[in-house]
This record gives structure tokens, C-alpha cells and sequence, in this order.
């Protein structure tokens, strides 16, 4: 069973590339868990006709009886088995801590059972106690970091390297999400060399999957054949390899807005 974890910045583009890959596998025949790993409860919402409840908003009907988590996911076409873990209500309690407990239930209730892939979406780029819990208590295996060129995402991605050297986690890839800025995937590209890490997939700039997501459609589910899922299903075979043993570096911030000087020249303003 592949088990993998998707960080980077809070609105870079998580979730869409967690519902897009489950799709894409889906499309190859792998039996796929979502999990919303995000107080917003919105990672399934591109697949699920209606905003699925949360474990944390069920936790004591979940602690009755664990089999209440069965009304909690929302099967997609048989293929992947959505679920969100939710958190509590903005500035009260907190969601890290609500996340180690929602998956500490999902193995209680064995939601892994025949699932060939499980893929979880946390939230922003938070890697200190139950955000990093995915990946700390084992449930995730490989890292992926989501990031585009702009500097607040390389921020996050190098905080992100440097958390992970922490814990163990095993950051296996940057998956590159344009925002459609100049020279962006050379600085992508600099940066993943600086810090010893490969770019395993580009997610080019697309007007189309912004549009379809307003009307809570996912581009690889409306267009099997487009340049879009061409791009997630390369992503999902390099995802698929077999793991390889990744030496990251950690660098400073300042290294970071050298890179972006360096390629932009005197476009860049500090």
C-alpha cells in the first residue's frame, strides 16, 4: 500500500492535486482513500455531491460505536473512499491535536482495508505537533511538497524540508504547480537542486481547472483525455516508482530570495 502525505502553503493547490491523482488512479485501477486532514472539511468536495460531516463533528456517535464512521464517507464510482477528519470551530481548540485523533480512528475502524493507495491532504504548511502526525505516528510514508515560484510557497516548502528532517519523514518530491509567473519553474528548479530534492511532477497553469472547481467538478473527471490529467497521470507514475533514498539539504530563507534574485534579475524587488 502506498501511503503519502501532500504538504505546502495554505492555497497553493493541495487539495486539487490530492482529488485530481486520486482520480488519475482511480483511472489505473487502484482501490484510493482521501483524507481531509484540514478543519475545513473541503478535500472531498470535488468528488461528494454534498459537503461530507466530519469524525471530529462525530466524535462521540464515532466512540459509541465505530461503525458510525461508515456514514462519514462518500464512495466515488467504487474506486476511492472519501473521508474528512474535520477540527473544532475557528479559535477554539486545537485542529492538530483533533487530527491525531481522527486518525487514530480510522485505524481503529480499519479504513485502510483493501486500499491500494491512501493519500492525505493537510492543511497549509503547519508540520509542528498533530499537523506533522500523518507523518510522526506512521500513517503517511512519503512526502510530497506542493509549490509554485512564489516566494511565500518556497518559504513554506523550505519549513516544510526542515520539520520533516525532524521527524523522519521522508520527503520523496516537489510537485510544481504553476501560478503562471515569470522564470517560475527555472526558480522551482533552483530551488529543488539547493535543497537535493526532484521536481517529480509540473502541474502546468490552467484556466480550466479553477473553473470547473466552481461548479464543484474536477478536471481529470471532465476531461479523462485532457492536457491536465496528462500531467497528473505522469505525476502519478512517478508517485508509483519505487522509493529511492533522498538526502535533503535544508537552506535559509535568504538563500530562497537569492535564488528568485539571482534568475529575476531586476525584476525582483526585495
Amino acid at each position: 500500500m502506498k501511503k503519502i502525505a501532500m504538504y505546502g502553503k495554505g492555497g497553493i493547490g493541495k487539495s486539487t492535486i490530492a482529488v485530481n491523482l486520486a482520480l488519475t488512479f482511480a483511472n489505473m485501477n487502484y482501490k484510493v482513500g482521501l483524507i481531509g486532514c484540514d478543519p475545513k472539511g473541503d478535500t472531498c468536495r470535488l468528488l461528494s455531491p454534498k459537503r461530507l460531516p466530519t469524525i471530529l463533528d462525530n466524535y462521540r456517535k464515532i466512540k459509541e460505536d465505530i461503525n458510525n464512521i461508515s456514514n462519514l464517507t462518500y464512495n466515488y464510482k467504487d474506486k476511492i473512499t472519501c473521508i474528512e477528519v474535520g477540527g473544532p470551530r475557528p479559535g477554539v481548540g486545537c485542529a492538530g491535536k483533533g487530527i491525531i485523533l481522527g486518525l487514530d480512528l480510522l485505524k481503529d475502524y480499519d479504513f485502510y482495508k483493501d486500499k491500494d493507495i491512501i493519500i492525505y491532504d493537510v492543511l497549509g504548511d503547519v508540520v509542528c505537533g498533530g499537523f506533522a502526525s500523518p507523518v510522526s505516528k506512521g500513517y503517511a510514508e512519503e512526502v510530497y511538497i506542493v509549490s509554485s515560484g512564489e516566494q511565500a510557497s518556497l518559504f513554506a516548502a523550505n519549513n516544510i524540508i526542515k520539520g520533516m528532517s525532524q521527524i523522519g519523514g521522508n520527503v520523496q518530491g516537489l510537485i510544481y504547480n504553476s501560478k503562471n509567473i515569470e522564470k517560475e519553474f527555472e526558480i522551482v528548479d533552483e530551488f529543488s537542486k539547493r535543497i537535493n530534492i526532484p521536481i517529480i511532477g509540473r502541474i502546468e497553469h490552467s484556466k480550466r481547472i479553477p473553473l470547473l472547481e466552481l461548479q464543484k467538478k474536477a478536471v481529470v473527471a471532465e476531461f479523462p483525455n485532457g492536457k491536465e490529467a496528462e500531467q497528473f497521470k505522469k505525476l502519478s507514475i512517478n508517485i508509483l516508482d519505487e522509493n529511492i533514498d533522498i538526502d535533503t539539504d535544508t537552506i535559509e530563507d535568504e538563500e530562497v530570495h537569492e535564488i528568485i534574485k539571482e534568475i529575476k534579475g531586476d525584476e525582483y524587488v526585495y
